[in-house]
């Protein structure tokens, strides 16, 4: 099952990121996982980590202004990274600190296409 994990950077905490996802896993996941990540701060990285320390696969999604250095910064990238993160998933799971944009935008567009999205809201 491959599962997207977004996150908003403000949440930056193992012991808040890594009960969540064993909670999610214990309550979806079922066979082989594999966790697509953003590459962001905060609950990226952390997930990452979570993963690398059990066995579990990771594809990360880069936005596409740091592939190419000769691109200019555009925020846009950011969401079309979600977006191909979303399209290629199973199942989402989705840390929110409640006030990051893109997180927010990350689960509307997996409600959208009709994916099982689990929200943990982790309030500052």
């Amino acid at each position: 099952m491959k599962v997207c994990i977004i996150g908003s950077r403000s949440i930056d905490k193992a012991e808040k990121v890594f009960p969540i996802i064993d909670r999610f896993i214990k309550e979806h996941g079922t066979g082989t996982l594999t966790f697509l990540l953003g590459s962001a701060k905060g609950v990226d990285p952390l997930s990452k980590k979570y993963a690398e320390a059990r066995g579990i696969d990771v594809v990360e999604f880069i936005p596409y202004h740091l592939i190419d250095p000769t691109a200019e910064f555009d925020s846009k990238y950011f969401f079309v990274r979600t977006k191909q993160m979303i399209d290629n998933a199973d199942k989402v799971l989705a840390i929110w600190d409640t006030h990051s944009k893109g997180t927010e935008y990350g689960i509307k567009y997996a409600q959208k296409r009709n994916l099982p999205v689990m929200v943990v809201k982790v309030p500052d």
